[in-house]
C-alpha cells in the first residue's frame, strides 16, 4: 500500500481467501479500506487478484491493469499454472503443500472483474505514490520514484513456498508460460533507479535492482 494525503494505492490483492488479511493490514495502518484510490494489478494470476472483486463491489475501488492483463481480469483469457503443468513436480512435498494451499485459498477460481479498467500513465501519476509502470513480458512492475521503491510483482521475487532459496530469484519455470520472456524481463528490472525491492513473493530487500538482478538465481 502507498499512502498519500487523500487515500492510498494498493498493489495486488492476494488469493481470494487472503481478503481478511488484506483488510486487517489496511486497518492496522490506521486506514479505511474505503479510502483506496485504486488497486493496481501486476498480473492477473489469482494469487494477486483475490481481493479485487470485493474492493470493486464494496467500495467502487478502480481495479487497474496494463492493456495486456485486461482480458485476463475480465475472465476472457487465463494464463496460469495448471494441474497438468504442475503434475511433474507434485512428488516434491513443498510443491504438493503449495498446491493444496492454492486450491483451498481459491487459486483455481476464475477472474471475472467486470469493472476492471486499463490504466493510463496520466491516471497513475494522480494516484498516491505516482507509480510509473515498468512493462515486462506478461507483467507490470511499478516504480515509485519518490520513494526509491520498485514493486516487482512476480518478475523478480525473493522467495516462494516451493523454493528452498532466499534472496533474489525467478519463480520456478512451471509458473512461466514464456520463460524466455520472463528472463528478458530482468534486464528491464535492472534498469530501474531504486534502492528498495518489494516483490510479489518473499521479503523486501534493500539494494539497487541492477545489483539484485546480478545476484538472481534463475
Amino acid at each position: 500500500m502507498i499512502r498519500g494525503i487523500s487515500g492510498f494505492t494498493i498493489i495486488d490483492g492476494g488469493y481470494p481467501a487472503d481478503l481478511p488479511l488484506v483488510l486487517d493490514s489496511i486497518r492496522r495502518l490506521g486506514l479505511s479500506p474505503a479510502d483506496a484510490r485504486a488497486m493496481l494489478i501486476t498480473h492477473a494470476h489469482t494469487d494477486h487478484t483475490g481481493a479485487a472483486q470485493y474492493f470493486s463491489d464494496e467500495f467502487g475501488t478502480p481495479i487497474l491493469s496494463s492493456p495486456g492483463e485486461h482480458n485476463s481480469l475480465l475472465g476472457r483469457e487465463k494464463y496460469q499454472v495448471t494441474v497438468v503443468s504442475a503434475l511433474p513436480y507434485l512428488w516434491r512435498p513443498a510443491v504438493f503443500s503449495w498446491a493444496i494451499h492454492a486450491v483451498r485459498a481459491g487459486g483455481t477460481a476464475p477472474n471475472s472483474i467486470s469493472a476492471a479498467e486499463v490504466w493510463t500513465e496520466e491516471r497513475l501519476r494522480e494516484l498516491p505514490g505516482s507509480p510509473l509502470p515498468v512493462m515486462t513480458p506478461g507483467h507490470t512492475a511499478y516504480h515509485l520514484p519518490g520513494l526509491g521503491v520498485l514493486v516487482s510483482g512476480d518478475a523478480l521475487v525473493t522467495g516462494h513456498a516451493i523454493s528452498g532459496l532466499g534472496g533474489p530469484q525467478m519463480l520456478h519455470r512451471m509458473f512461466h508460460h514464456d520463460l524466455k520472456g520472463a528472463r528478458s524481463a530482468l534486464d528491464l528490472i535492472a534498469a530501474v533507479d531504486a534502492t528498495v525491492l518489494l516483490p510479489g513473493h518473499g521479503p523486501g530487500l534493500m539494494g539497487t535492482p541492477a545489483a539484485l538482478v546480478a545476484a538472481t538465481t534463475r
